[in-house]
């Protein structure tokens, strides 16, 4: 597929549009924000395209469901925690802002917020995650109806320019899950199943990346956590709402550049901050004993467990004891193999990972 076909405004075969909502004959922005639904998908796409050559830096942010599976120790299995997830899972929304290599944004629309197709009725998620997004403003009913599909999101994307393209520098804040999430969408399936495999991936489809948290926490005397921290200390004025992609993508923008020519003096040392991303800084295997202590969050899900009942309702699955971050639940099931441990010896949690129960043997 070419640029032309793009513009052509072909729509997907079986897709059922509403018309957009409209101002003078064109889709609403909030200042600057561009909110896109499967109704102005393609024309918003190709705008993109037109950008990308004089705007190559990008910077984004996803939205999703929350995080349903880990292990005891997420941190030291990082990669192994967000490859269950994303694999499972499904995104709700990408911010992406354009920039000049100044830190110049475009005239008008400067952030594209994609909305995904997303159903609550019949994807996995976590209540509280879901909750936290619609205080955010969401509108999960539009989501069903009018969200993009994600695959004619990614065949769009792969022939957009922005993805193989050694121009583009590519920002987040915290930026594992983001590109998890856009990768596995690019490559339309799994992650690859180690960090080394998942690193080498991203240097094919996105060159040179900056991980904005990745700067801060190498920086001394500039220890802060959080996107909504960064921007206050450094007296960055949010537009949009928090924790919605766009606005997210455009303050993570801002705060690279403010980094950029405050503290760095208008150099980000590219050796020693690009293409590193925060917490994936090492890989590790999960030997046996650790997959069998994984823990999953509850969570809604229309997938049943065997009999056909929901999984946390399953009578087998018994929870023994608070798990170490609430509100997660290990649990036992002697007739599915999963036992109760001996005293004196931690218990079993089960992984519930592409429909099968890992246990300890």
């Amino acid at each position: 597929m070419n640029n032309a076909g793009i513009q052509s405004g072909v729509t997907r075969p079986g897709a059922t549009l509403s018309p957009p909502e409209q101002t003078n004959g064109k889709v609403m922005a909030r200042k600057g924000i561009c909110d896109v639904w499967t109704e102005n998908f393609e024309e918003e796409m190709t705008k993109i395209m037109r950008l990308i050559d004089k705007y190559p830096y990008v910077a984004f942010d996803t939205e999703y469901p929350g995080i349903v599976f880990g292990f005891e120790d997420n941190e030291k299995f990082l990669y192994k925690t967000i490859k269950c997830n994303v694999d499972e899972l499904h995104i709700i929304q990408i911010g992406l802002t354009l920039s000049d290599e100044n830190g110049k944004l475009p005239p008008d629309t400067t952030t594209w917020q994609f909305n995904f197709r997303f159903d609550l009725k019949k994807e996995k998620h976590v209540q509280s995650s879901i909750n936290l997004l619609r205080e955010a403003g969401l509108n999960f009913d539009k989501h069903a109806t009018h969200g993009i599909d994600p695959q004619y999101f990614a065949e769009l994307f792969t022939v957009s320019n922005l993805p193989f393209n050694e121009d583009v520098r590519w920002i987040t804040f915290h930026g594992s899950y983001d590109f998890a999430y856009l990768l596995r969408m690019l490559l339309g399936t799994s992650l690859p199943a180690n960090e080394a495999d998942f690193y080498q991936e991203l240097s094919i489809y996105f060159p040179t990346f900056y991980d904005v948290k990745q700067i801060v926490d190498c920086t001394e005397n500039l220890k802060i956590g959080s996107l909504a921290h960064l921007g206050s200390y450094l007296d960055i004025k949010r537009v949009g709402q928090v924790h919605q992609a766009g606005s997210d993508s455009l303050m993570t923008l801002l705060a690279f550049f403010k980094l950029k020519d405050g503290i760095f003096r208008g150099h980000i040392d590219h050796r020693r901050y690009a293409n590193v991303l925060y917490g994936l800084n090492g890989d590790h295997d999960v030997p046996k004993e650790y997959f069998a202590t994984g823990y999953f969050q509850e969570y809604h899900s229309p997938y049943l467990g065997p009999n056909n009942a929901p999984y946390l309702n399953y009578p087998q699955l018994t929870s023994i004891s608070p798990a170490p971050q609430m509100p997660m639940y290990p649990f036992y099931a002697p007739e599915m193999g999963i036992p109760k441990m001996p005293p004196g010896q931690p218990p079993a949690y089960g992984l519930i990972y592409n429909g099968i129960y890992a246990y300890q043997e």
